[in-house]
């Protein structure tokens, strides 16, 4: 039963890692079809991959670029995909701990500029004159 596996794949934490730019070229799946969506909504770790950046001429930032426009991600979705690729991989748990580690401080790193520049702005628009309807 499917829905049972799913439900054991969730509770199990057993994850598994989705190529969507592969899966729409050969399988003709999209984002209403695709088989992220069931995992993903079934609660399943899901992470993403490309199969081969030579022949299929993607990127993960793209697949994650995908995952956001296709399925409707945000930020805080996508940082979750980013750890599920380090929780369910195959590496020993020291390994993942460092990798986390890493991953933690790049996103850190990110958002402390992300904030720095949204102040930035922030403060460029206190300093603009107010508009009129003639601007």
């Amino acid at each position: 039963d499917a829905y049972d596996l799913l439900t054991r794949m969730k509770d199990e934490h057993i994850g598994v890692t989705v190529c969507l730019s592969s899966n729409e070229g050969i399988l003709d799946y999209d984002a209403f079809t695709s088989q992220f969506r069931l995992y993903y909504e079934a609660g399943v770790p899901v992470s993403l991959a490309t199969d081969d950046e030579g022949i299929s001429r993607t990127n993960l930032t793209e697949q994650y670029a995908k995952a956001a426009m296709g399925f409707g991600l945000g930020y805080v979705e996508l940082k979750e995909l980013a750890y599920n690729a380090i929780d369910i991989s195959l590496i020993d748990e020291s390994a993942k701990s460092e990798e986390r580690t890493k991953l933690d401080t790049a996103f850190a790193d990110f958002e402390r500029k992300m904030s720095e520049t949204r102040k930035m702005f922030e403060s460029s628009r206190a300093l603009d004159p107010p508009r009129t309807q003639d601007d």
